[in-house]
This record gives C-alpha cells, structure tokens and sequence, in this order.
C-alpha cells in the first residue's frame, strides 16, 4: 500500500508544481493507463498542506467521491495550494516548505449519539439548520481537545454558537481517515 500512497503524493506535488510553471504531471498519466482499482476508486478524499513547522497552509476535500481518486488527487491537490480561501495561494518559493498529506476517507454514517464519537478515531460530520461542518480524525488530536471542546469548536466551524451541538435537532455522522504524508527532512535521516 505505501507504493500506491507515495503515488498519490508524488501526483500530489506534481500538480502543485505544474500549476506554478515548475516541470510537469508525468505521473497523472502514469496511473490513467494503469487502470489499477485502487486509483479508479471513487472515495472521499482529503489534501492537507503543512509547513514543515507544522502549519496549516491549505486543506481541501470531498467527504464523497465524486471521481476516480487519481482525479480526485489531482482537483484537490490544486484547490489545497490556490483555493482554499483562508490562504493566499501558494507561491512557487513556498513549495520546497510543504508537505503534503492525503486522507481517504470510508463512507460517512450516523452515530447513534455524541457521546460514541471516538475522539482522533472517527471524523466529525455536523449537521444542524442546513449548516454542517467536518472534522477529519486527526484534528482533535493535534490540537489536544477532548470530545466536548471538539464538539464546540465543530459547532462554530458550521456558524453555529458553540454549544449548538447539544441541541437535539443537532445530526452527527462520522468516518475514519487512511492518512499519510510526504517525509519531513528530519523523518529522512
């Protein structure tokens, strides 16, 4: 399975750097014409960008595929490093400071209440009045919150006040995350 991670993120960079007139996408064309499964598979899908500070610099996603995950890679790579709104784009001198991290996602379903989320287990769906907002499992963890304050920080991430999660019109749906990333420099040594 690592060969097909280190795929996806070569893909990853690839188009991230192609975008920013720095080489090209050879192994976009590399996976059509495999015709594996695994990369015809539709899924959803996170791209996560980091500083190698460990900043957020970018995250975008489909919590439903909608296309082949090799297409899925490729849209998302893109909308992480130019579209996520609360980031200028990403600029060329930037890109040696990224790193890249994809999450697949299994298919979103109900929880039969709150308190059975399993905090940096499952992600969070939040659904309430026709807003939602999503948590990817590893969220909580990084910021060292425990289900309440998840809950609460979800609750204004969908622009809902922080204890709408305790509303009982408040829908939760969770998923678990295959996650991997690029290898930081000081992974490598």
């Amino acid at each position: 399975m690592d060969e097909y991670h280190d795929l996806l993120l070569t893909l990853a960079r690839e188009v991230i750097s192609a975008s920013l007139d720095i080489g090209d996408v050879p192994t976009y064309d590399q996976l059509k014409r495999r015709d594996d499964p695994f990369f015809t598979q539709k899924r959803g899908v996170f791209v996560t960008l980091r500083k190698k500070d460990g900043a957020l610099r970018g995250c975008i996603g489909s919590l439903i595929g909608s296309l082949p995950l090799v297409d899925q890679v490729v849209r998302l790579a893109y909308d992480a490093a130019f579209n996520d709104y609360r980031f200028k784009p990403v600029a060329a001198r930037e890109l040696d400071d990224l790193i890249i991290e994809i999450s697949l996602l299994t298919e979103p379903g109900p929880v039969s209440s709150r308190n059975a989320i399993r905090v940096g287990v499952d992600g969070i769906i939040l659904e309430h009045g026709g807003r939602s907002a999503v948590f990817l499992p590893g969220v909580a963890t990084e910021q060292g919150w425990d289900l309440e304050t998840t809950l609460k920080h979800l609750s204004v991430k969908a622009g809902l006040r922080a204890n709408a999660y305790l509303d009982p019109h408040t829908a939760f749906k969770v998923f678990q995350a295959t996650s991997f990333s690029e290898k930081r420099d000081e992974d490598a040594m």
